[in-house]
């Protein structure tokens, strides 16, 4: 058994590294779309309560849809195709990026802030250094887990296939 999986590895090993990387590249795509988005939304909604909790409500129903019906729903409107994928990740991806963001800017200290405007002498930055200084890491945590977990999951699914 175990000769037959590295034979088989061995045999294909292009066509299987190829599809690494298309699958690898889906992902990063996904979360990199979903960075682009969810970080400035974050920013935006941190201050108007209620367009946070709109904002997180929405992602948060869009969270709770199973993945194979997300890629049915979006099959229909996009197709089969690499960009339905890569739209189903970036979907999943807002909600880590965008709450990690806002609790980033949570987690820091009002006098930190207050200290940067004072230190600046001008309420024109509002602070947007420490701020971003703060939230990225958290944003960034997003993230890598949403990666790591993506990598998990795909693996899980490959490996409930071949048990079938």
């Amino acid at each position: 058994m175990f000769n037959e999986l590295i034979n088989y590895y061995a045999t294909n090993f292009s066509y299987i590294a190829e599809q690494f990387t298309r699958h690898f590249l889906i992902a990063v795509y996904g979360v990199l779309f979903a960075c682009i988005v969810g970080i400035p939304v974050g920013f935006l909604v941190y201050e108007r309560e209620k367009a946070r909790n709109a904002v997180i409500g929405l992602v948060n129903i869009i969270q709770t849809i199973p993945g194979l019906a997300m890629l049915a729903i979006l099959m229909m409107l996009l197709g089969i195709g690499a960009n339905t994928v890569v739209l189903s990740v970036f979907l999943y991806a807002l909600l880590p990026i965008i709450k990690n963001t806002v609790t980033g800017i949570d987690s820091i200290h009002p006098g930190i802030i207050e200290g940067d405007i004072i230190t600046r002498g001008t309420t024109v930055s509002n602070g947007s250094a420490i701020i971003l200084a703060g939230a990225i890491p958290t944003a960034l945590m997003a993230v890598l887990s949403d990666l790591l977990l993506e990598a998990i999951e795909k693996k899980l699914k490959k490996e409930t296939v071949d048990l079938e």
